[in-house]
């Protein structure tokens, strides 16, 4: 399922924020940044489902031929199933027929199932931000996916 604004999601914002909270405990966006991010960042978000059950979604934001991934999570106990790259897949066939040239995004240094996923789809390392993230302190990877570099699911 695909939202474009907060109109569309409103009915699912207790789901998205159920969810990111279960991803992402240390990070969690309260419903006034949703909010916020979707009327004014081009924001989309996309969920995916295990049986009628939402088990992850992706979040990011689209302007000029450019996309940020600003968020992306998978319930635990559905991590390494091939959920993630559903959902980077959706988000890269979406943004074909919007004519997106590259995708950027940032990533905890120590995550690494999530920087060998993004290696894998062809995303290519291009900087670091030293102890850009707190609680636990990180440095963070900058990623770009170009047209030129991506590679098949």
């Amino acid at each position: 399922m695909i939202f474009r604004t907060q109109q569309d999601i409103e009915p699912y914002q207790h789901d998205l924020l159920s969810l990111e909270e279960c991803c992402f405990p240390e990070a969690v966006w309260d419903g006034k940044f949703w909010r916020d991010f979707f009327n004014n960042n081009h924001l989309t978000v996309i969920f995916t489902y295990f049986q009628k059950q939402i088990v992850g979604f992706i979040a990011f934001s689209c302007t000029s031929g450019k996309t940020e991934l600003l968020k992306i999570g998978v319930k635990q106990k559905f991590r390494r199933k091939g959920f993630a790259g559903i959902l980077i897949k959706q988000m890269i066939d979406l943004l074909d027929k919007e004519q997106t040239n590259q995708i950027f995004l940032e990533v905890r240094e120590n995550n690494e199932a999530a920087i060998a996923l993004y290696l894998s789809i062809g995303f290519i390392n291009i900087g670091k931000r030293d102890k850009y993230y707190s609680d636990p302190l990180d440095n963070a990877l900058l990623f770009v996916l170009s047209k030129d570099n991506e590679t098949s699911l």
